[in-house]
């Protein structure tokens, strides 16, 4: 695995694992979320809005997660033609 690669998957994991800890607090905790200062502007709480932004971030992490695990570097922008760009 290249240097640069190297860097993306790590950044992807970072994402993943954000993500999933923001899906599992709201979708979990979804009023104390809520009550966060920068969440809760003065507006009625949607608990309905709430849970589908928790499964968006549940989505966008198991995306991250799937894309770190099965991509694989390329040869100068070209796939080989013995391998695939992905793995899985």
């Amino acid at each position: 695995m290249t240097g640069a690669w190297w860097w993306v998957r790590v950044g992807l994991v970072c994402l993943t694992l954000l993500n999933l800890t923001l899906a599992m607090w709201i979708l979990l905790e979804s009023r104390h979320f809520y009550d966060l200062a920068g969440v809760n502007v003065n507006m009625p709480s949607n608990e309905h809005l709430l849970q589908d932004f928790g499964a968006m971030n549940l989505a966008l992490a198991l995306l991250f997660g799937t894309v770190s695990a099965c991509a694989r570097a390329t040869n100068n922008g070209r796939s080989n033609k013995d391998q695939s760009a992905m793995r899985c």
